[in-house]
């Protein structure tokens, strides 16, 4: 049986691996007029529902495909051609949803081994449930980012 240690070393590389293409893409440093006013497209609207429903429904009520749509609308808010957006809290705290989400996923599916019952599992448990139970606040943040982003505020006029 794998010792912890090259447990934790493949978990570490999975992670580094997922998360480098978060940190190589470009973003939006100056926007013209007519980027920041451009129609919302249709890409961005499936982004907002998409995203929407997983942080507000699906993962509250303990839904796992929640992680898999997570990524699909990370990607979909990613690849719309419509309205661009300055660097915003939104953008950022969406990269730093990225831990919560992995250690999440990565604590659910140590639990369904049912390794180290007396050692390690109690705290793990214990850690699943406090990440797991603050879903709903970071989830509700990012939605409130999201839209103060999306309305323009804090920018330009509105500081």
């Amino acid at each position: 049986m794998p010792s912890l240690l090259t447990n934790l070393c493949f978990i570490s590389l999975f992670a580094v691996s997922i998360l480098q293409p978060v940190f190589a893409h470009p973003h939006h440093d100056e926007l013209t007029e007519e980027q920041a006013n451009a129609p919302t497209d249709a890409i961005l609207w499936i982004h907002i529902v998409l995203q929407a429903v997983v942080w507000g429904i699906l993962f509250p009520i303990g839904m796992s495909a929640g992680f898999l749509l997570t990524f699909g609308g990370y990607i979909l808010g990613h690849s719309h051609k419509g309205r661009m957006f300055l660097p915003s809290a939104h953008g950022q705290f969406a990269s730093i949803l990225f831990v919560p989400i992995l250690a999440q996923l990565f604590l659910g599916i140590y639990l369904k081994l049912h390794i180290n019952e007396k050692t390690i599992r109690p705290y793990a448990v214990i850690v699943h449930g406090i990440v797991g139970k603050a879903y709903p606040v970071l989830g509700w943040t990012q939605m409130l980012f999201g839209a103060l982003t999306y309305r323009g505020y804090c920018r330009g006029d509105n500081l």
